[in-house]
């Protein structure tokens, strides 16, 4: 696995927008993939959408990421429970890491959208 691409790492992908508009933009997500996925499948990444409206998100599948400056954000951020497949090509850039304070609230956020 290339370093830097782990579970907890914060990276800049295009994805595309969610209004519909088909134009993609470069944003932050969060990788939520295992080393076993990544073992499993080398080329692909989960990723979890970031977003700096913390006042639009705000219920129990998206967290408000505490520690955002550690996580190479420059704004208060939540990180949502909306999940993309991206290929390790996509990554623009790493940012930083989550810390585990915010990232084991998280991995329970994911598990309630999830039903797991």
């Amino acid at each position: 696995m290339a370093q830097g691409y782990s579970r907890g790492t914060v990276i800049d992908v295009d994805i595309p927008r969610l209004d519909g508009r088909g134009v993609w933009k470069e944003r932050p997500v969060l990788i939520i993939s295992t080393d076993g996925f990544h073992h499993t499948r080398p080329q692909d990444l989960l990723v979890a959408l970031i977003t700096h409206r913390v006042w639009k998100y705000n219920g129990p599948t998206e967290l408000f990421i505490q520690d955002w400056q550690l996580a190479g954000l420059t704004v208060p951020s939540v990180v949502r429970s909306s999940i993309y497949l991206i290929t390790r090509s996509q990554v623009k850039s790493v940012r930083g890491n989550l810390s585990q304070r915010d990232l084991r609230p998280f991995e329970a956020c994911l598990r309630i959208a999830l039903g797991v």
